[in-house]
């Protein structure tokens, strides 16, 4: 049997080269898809027709089937970028639970006594995560975590500002004034 446990290590170790969005994702756009294909059908029917009664009682089924995958279409696809982030990202475990919803990610110039450096942050619902990229791998290595209830925003000069989370603070930059209002 291929549970979520073995398609969750299949696409950790990607073993099978498939995207998670392949096994969880399509299908249920599909499904969508075939009640759209069925609704332009019954428009170039007319009704002598035969198999016109059998398309209408599976337009019905499928409708109501489609009403359940609107309503878990957008957990499912929260659920597949979760677990892709966790796979591109070394240093934080767990980061896939269920109330957990990705807010915003994107690459920031932070401000140190070295200069500029890369940053990549990931926010979160309940925590924002900022990590860099080594030259040579293909994931971010978390630098760190702070939960989203202790940051403070201060705007600063042109696109930067500055975060303060506890006893820690980055002035940071972004690339136009619309990343930063972003």
């Amino acid at each position: 049997a291929f549970n979520n446990k073995n398609l969750l290590t299949c696409y950790s170790f990607q073993v099978c080269y498939l995207p998670l969005s392949t096994f969880l994702l399509k299908p249920l756009h599909r499904l969508l898809h075939y009640q759209k294909l069925l609704e332009l059908l019954l428009e170039y029917y007319s009704d002598d027709i035969d198999d016109k009664t059998d398309v209408q009682g599976s337009l019905v089924m499928l409708s109501r089937t489609n009403e359940i995958i609107r309503e878990h279409i957008v957990e499912t696809e929260n659920y597949v970028l979760l677990c892709e982030i966790q796979r591109d990202l070394a240093g934080f475990d767990n980061l896939v639970q269920e109330e957990r919803k990705l807010i915003r990610q994107g690459c920031l110039l932070k401000h140190s006594r070295r200069g500029l450096q890369q940053r990549m942050f990931f926010l979160f619902t309940d925590v924002l995560i900022y990590a860099s990229k080594p030259q040579f791998l293909q994931t971010f290595k978390v630098l760190g975590h702070v939960p989203v209830r202790s940051l403070l925003t201060e705007n600063g000069e042109h696109n930067s500002f500055t975060i303060f989370a506890g006893g820690i603070s980055w002035t940071l930059s972004a690339g136009t004034t619309h990343e930063k209002n972003l």
